[in-house]
């Protein structure tokens, strides 16, 4: 049961800094600055559970289709008939809510209180085939990627509302199952699928793959998250790695090095305004500032930034 209770899912942060996480079927809040640590529900009528979180506009969304009011703790349904409980949100530069929930995409209309299905140029998502995984904005390109549980990743423009299969060779990909991505401002787009990290130079046109075979422990990848310019940092199914980007240098984390669990989650990883990291797993939360800290000896590496988060506790997080 308890490994039930601690299984992570969305985060997000509200513009006082602090972090909310899911599990099941709670969400509780973070302050960073105290350590404190509580659930935002106190009646236990919250049965969903919900994966993606965004906070927007004094209220909090979930991947389900709920908005709860983050003043009187109401909870409203904002759309009708059945979803899934995997939705993901987005948040782009303009301000613009998105959320993907199996097959439809949405936009948020702040005055209506409530979601509109997005329809691209072509009608794609009108009959879109394939379940979305997750959501993220290009900061070189500003387009909308939308990776799917089955067949790679899409691209939309938003300003043309063009929606293109990315890589148009699917083959590309050494497993089509996507899980998250992040492109950078030069425009390399780093791809987590279920086997391996890919690697697309947008601009020059080429395509580069970190898997078991290049030296990773595990290469089903469930989040990434990018280390300014230097390094990026992916979850596993086994483990934290540490990618340094100038050559490609792997360092590993697990268990004995101070991590809640080996095990981490989809959708479970986030980046806070201060740098703070967060990857939720099968046993709580990591929480990290990677830095200097990360080039010490091994003992003191994950021991001197790591923190680890469990929502049992009303206690501040302990630090190892």
């Amino acid at each position: 049961m308890q490994q039930r209770i601690l299984r992570m899912r969305g985060f997000a942060e509200d513009e006082r800094g602090n972090i909310y996480f899911s599990y099941y079927n709670s969400i509780h809040r973070l302050d960073p600055q105290t350590g404190e640590l509580k659930p935002i529900l106190m009646r236990n009528d919250f049965s969903n559970a919900p994966f993606g979180l965004a906070c927007y506009k004094e209220a909090l969304f979930t991947g389900n289709g709920l908005r709860i009011d983050l003043t009187s703790g109401r909870i409203d349904s904002m759309l009708q008939g059945k979803l899934t409980e995997e939705g993901v949100l987005l948040t782009d530069h303009t301000n613009q809510l998105w959320l993907g929930n199996s097959h439809a995409l949405y936009q948020y209309v702040p005055a209506a209180r409530a979601w509109k299905p997005f329809r691209d140029a072509a009608g794609i998502l009108d009959t879109f085939p394939y379940r979305i995984s997750f959501l993220h904005e290009g900061q070189r390109s500003k387009a909308i990627w939308i990776c799917t549980a089955e067949n790679g990743l899409y691209r939309l423009d938003t300003a043309t509302r063009k929606l293109t299969p990315f890589p148009a060779d699917i083959s590309q990909l050494r497993h089509p199952r996507v899980l998250a991505c992040y492109e950078d401002p030069n425009g390399i787009l780093w791809v987590a699928t279920a086997k391996g990290l890919h690697r697309f130079d947008l601009v020059n046109n080429s395509v580069e793959v970190l898997g078991q075979e290049e030296g990773m422990h595990n290469d089903f990848i469930n989040g990434l998250l990018p280390e300014g310019d230097s390094c990026i940092w992916v979850s596993t199914d086994n483990g934290l790695v540490r990618i340094r980007l100038k050559d490609r240098k792997m360092d590993h984390f697990f268990l004995e090095d101070g991590l809640p669990a080996n095990e981490f989650n989809r959708i479970s990883f986030f980046k806070a305004r201060n740098g703070r990291f967060y990857f939720g797993g099968l046993n709580g939360v990591a929480a990290f500032t990677p830095g200097p800290g990360f080039q010490a000896d091994r003992k003191s590496r994950m021991g001197a930034c790591c923190s680890l988060i469990s929502p049992n506790s009303t206690a501040r997080p302990t630090i190892w």
